[in-house]
């Protein structure tokens, strides 16, 4: 990263230590405060994840992109850009797209793909295993070109982070308009601007409700409004601390989407609930944690008492008919937002039914002019009751005989930034190749297609390539695992 900064921008960087230091200035007259009112240098996006920008592109920590074409991490990508909507002055620079609210879950080409097999150890049957139970099955994904870990934690993150970073793109609009526009709160703090978002016009978009409130030292957020003809909602309710670097404050959104069937049955469509829980405590310390699930039915709302969206709440037709049915996400993390060092932990089950989660533990640091991942994969508890831990490897999810209780194994690889292409493709160690049998060992007659060009291969038998895991201190989690990562803990609000 440091290879693409500027003498100056550097310097100014190491002085702020911070994304959050591009600060909008002290709003006009009858307009909001952004710098108080909204969690500046805030985003939802993988570690991972970086993309191309333009020469002389500001990002939030006053740096700029040297050379067009340069890497530049989505996370302050985004940060800078939300930066740069909240500085809006006039109504044409407050537009936004609500449109990635809608984004969907997909995995990695290298993840979980459909693995043909014949003389299956269980009952020597031939057929196709199917998509989305293997894990990461090639080293680098040939998409992308990342490592496969990256690839797919990129790949899980692109709906949580899309949708949760839509909303707050939303709301900082709504800051924009209010600045632009001079507007002011009434005598109860409250600033109407359900018309003054409409005058955006914004295509396929019908604002219905907005307004942005003050009291008690907080700021309080609600946006409704329609989205090609569907119900979308989004709020949140931000603390402000004693300066621009710390604050805290949890945001939730719903949209309705068209999609009937499913786990939900018959249903009359489906909710999308989104929820984002932070708290920035200083320049180097942000904890966030971030939820979406989708609920069966119309317009429902999937949040519990604290405003977050309430995992345990599972579809039952005669219980729970407007429970989460077909997936649910869940994104912890605890890093240094001015370099993105820090533990990661991504967790998601495919529908109610699962009794496991699909589960992502990953470390990003910094050492001189090197970014390395270290990253494992394996099988954690039911998501309703999850901390983040993996607890085994599962390797026989959906073939004949197979078994969902983990073995003490699990995948790992470890690669480095290419900083001139932005990829995670520098593998130092990739352990991820076993047998889909529920001993996860090869036993020399099973044939599975361990390339993807459709035909079961034959392999020797041998010891599998996963990583051995231990418990020697019996704390319900592998030391292997804590040796590399500190499991970050989800943050509370208020």
């Amino acid at each position: 990263m440091k290879k693409r900064l500027s003498t100056k921008s550097l310097s100014l960087a190491l002085l702020t230590l911070a994304l959050g230091a591009c600060q909008p200035e002290e709003d006009k007259s009858g307009g909001v405060n952004a710098k108080e009112s909204f969690p500046l240098s805030l985003a939802v996006a993988s570690p991972t994840e970086y993309q191309t920008a333009a020469a002389g592109t500001p990002v939030a920590d006053l740096a700029q992109v040297t050379d067009a074409g340069a890497p530049v991490s989505a996370y302050e990508d985004t940060a800078a850009k939300l930066t740069a909507l909240l500085e809006g002055d006039s109504m044409g620079d407050c537009k936004f797209d609500p449109a990635p609210i809608l984004t969907q879950e997909t995995n990695a080409a290298c993840y979980g793909p459909q693995v043909a097999y014949s003389s299956h150890p269980f009952d020597s049957s031939s057929g196709n295993l199917p998509t989305g139970d293997l894990g990461l099955w090639i080293a680098t994904d040939s998409t992308s070109g990342h490592a496969c870990a990256a690839a797919q934690l990129n790949a899980r993150m692109q709906a949580v982070g899309k949708r949760t970073n839509a909303a707050l793109f939303g709301l900082a609009s709504m800051v924009c308009v209010a600045n632009a526009k001079g507007l002011s709160a009434d005598s109860d703090g409250k600033i109407n601007l359900t018309s003054a978002m409409n005058d955006l016009a914004i295509p396929n978009t019908t604002f219905t409700s907005v307004s942005l409130t003050k009291s008690d030292g907080k700021y309080s957020y609600q946006i409704a409004f329609t989205l090609n003809s569907q119900p979308v909602a989004i709020e949140m309710e931000h603390s402000p601390g004693s300066d621009d670097t710390s604050y805290s404050g949890r945001l939730a959104y719903r949209a309705t989407v068209n999609q009937m069937g499913g786990n939900c049955g018959a249903s009359s469509g489906a909710t999308d609930n989104g929820s984002l829980v932070y708290k920035r405590s200083s320049a180097t310390a942000m904890q966030v944690e971030a939820r979406l699930g989708q609920y069966c039915g119309s317009d429902v709302s999937g949040l519990d008492a604290n405003g977050v969206v309430d995992v345990s709440k599972k579809y039952d037709s005669g219980t729970e008919p407007n429970g989460w049915a077909n997936n649910f996400n869940i994104f912890t993390a605890s890093f240094d937002p001015s370099s993105l060092d820090g533990n990661y932990v991504f967790a998601w089950q495919a529908g109610m039914m699962d009794n496991a989660a699909r589960t992502f533990n990953a470390n990003v640091s910094t050492t001189a002019s090197t970014t390395t991942v270290k990253a494992y994969f394996g099988f954690g508890s039911d998501i309703a009751s999850t901390d983040g831990s993996i607890k085994g490897m599962i390797c026989n999810w959906a073939g004949p005989g197979n078994n969902h209780t983990p073995v003490s194994l699990a995948q790992y690889q470890q690669a480095s930034l290419n900083a001139a292409t932005g990829k995670f493709d520098q593998a130092v160690a990739s352990n991820i190749s076993y047998a889909p049998a529920n001993d996860c060992t090869p036993n020399g007659t099973f044939m599975y297609d361990t390339n993807l060009d459709g035909t079961p291969d034959t392999v020797a038998a041998g010891p599998h390539g996963l990583k051995t895991m231990t418990d020697a201190n019996s704390n319900g989690h592998f030391d292997e695992i804590e040796a590399d990562i500190t499991l970050p803990s989800a943050p509370t609000y208020p």
